[in-house]
């Protein structure tokens, strides 16, 4: 039986990624800047590898010494699977240092860092000297060249158009690429000149989502935003519209909204909470377990997802699965799991006033949202399966190692 080792930038913080990469790696060990058990506890999985060495806003250096790490910890394996950047890069720096292992690259996403202008400060943001130093207890022993390699990287930035040829140079050297929608494929193509095979990224607990038993699910007056607060999930914005849906529809006083996540916004968010009118109608929660989280999905009538350029839309399939329509930016991979006007809405160029009015008419639409949710159900349980899913992993892995593999990937 082949041996295959994952390689993904980072365990922080658990998202969509992080939990499918968990769900379709047991047994196989894996090497990572960091490891952090998911939320909800669980044993610590055999055979990781925390180098260290940087995970988004590393630079050419970590890369290397990432490299030169996995290398001899990838003895014995015969296959390389590499979950987005810059794990594609450390993959073929291991293969700079010893005996090169064919690669299979799942690209989740484009690193945003390299090819989205608006996303530029998010994934590299203003650190001051008191926030490194805070570091110390997360990077520990490695404190000191965590700090050096963030100051070589302001003092002596790489240019941009660097990191993407090195990322180029590293996506053109996988023995198969994977893409987890359509529309990341089609991304690839344009940033890679390679086709992409697409697997969805179908999580192993999906049908523990739905409603126990087929029935439908007990629903509360509940609106429900999930997903890493950041500006491309647009949390703020979630806020602004309830607030202003809440002024204009009496029938939201008995309502209320919960949003689950943590991120780079969770300060804002929180502050926005306690300052903005109807703060007791909103609730914020983070370190949900998965089955938590899957009670919130099936207690809630209808689920915001505000995600620009989302890959693929997670948060969209789990509360199709669990009974749940959505309320979604028509916009990446998103359109891809929901459909519009039969299990959810799809609005292209959401903004507050859209989201507010979409919002305000829920009340008086309880047999629509029903309607939509046993719909979501049926479809979710009919198109996206685990089993597929590992299915298609597994021929991938068996065709990169395959003798004369070819370095494209057919669709």
């Amino acid at each position: 039986m082949l041996r295959a080792g994952v390689l993904h930038a980072t365990f922080e913080s658990w998202g969509g990624a992080e939990w499918f990469i968990h769900q379709t790696s047991a047994g196989m060990p894996i090497a990572t800047h960091r490891w952090s058990d998911p939320p909800g506890g669980g044993a610590r999985p055999a055979g990781i590898l925390e180098h260290r060495c940087g995970a988004a806003r590393s630079g050419p250096s970590d890369w290397a010494r990432a490299g030169r790490l996995i290398a001899p910890w990838s003895a014995g394996l015969d296959v390389l699977v590499a979950h987005n950047w810059p794990a594609i890069v450390w993959a073929e720096e291991a293969g700079r240092c010893r005996v090169s292992r064919p690669v299979v690259w799942y690209c989740h996403e484009p690193p945003a860092a390299l090819y989205d202008e608006a996303a530029l400060q998010e994934a590299a943001p203003v650190r001051t000297a008191g926030a490194l130093l805070g570091d110390a207890s997360f990077y520990g022993a490695g404190l000191p060249r965590h700090l050096l390699s963030s100051l070589r990287r302001r003092l002596s930035p790489v240019p941009r158009e660097v990191l993407r040829q090195r990322d180029a140079v590293a996506v053109r050297a996988a023995a198969i690429v994977l893409a987890n929608s359509r529309f990341t494929a089609d991304r690839v193509r344009a940033l890679y000149g390679r086709d992409a095979r697409v697997v969805y990224p179908v999580p192993a607990d999906l049908t523990s989502f739905r409603p126990p038993g087929g029935a439908p699910p007990a629903k509360e007056p509940l609106v429900l935003w999930v997903g890493r607060m950041t500006a491309a999930k647009r949390p703020l914005l979630m806020l602004k519209a309830w607030e202003r849906a809440c002024a204009q529809a009496p029938g939201l006083a008995s309502w209320r909204l919960v949003m689950v996540g943590d991120g780079p916004l969770f300060p804002a968010v929180t502050e926005r909470i306690r300052s903005g009118p109807g703060g007791a109608a909103v609730s914020l929660r983070r370190g949900v377990s998965r089955g938590e989280l899957a009670a919130l999905y099936r207690a809630a009538a209808v689920t915001v997802h505000l995600g620009v350029r989302e890959p693929f839309g997670l948060v969209a399939l789990e509360s199709a699965a669990a009974g749940t329509p959505v309320i979604a930016e028509a916009d990446g991979g998103t359109p891809e799991i929901v459909r519009d006007g039969e299990t959810g809405w799809l609005l292209p160029n959401l903004d507050a006033r859209a989201l507010a009015e979409r919002l305000a008419g829920l009340p008086a639409q309880a047999d629509t949202l029903a309607r939509m949710g046993a719909a979501a159900d049926r479809d979710a349980a009919a198109r996206f399966r685990f089993q597929e899913t590992t299915a298609a992993l597994a021929a991938a892995i068996e065709e990169a190692h395959a003798p004369g593999a070819s370095k494209s990937a057919s669709k």
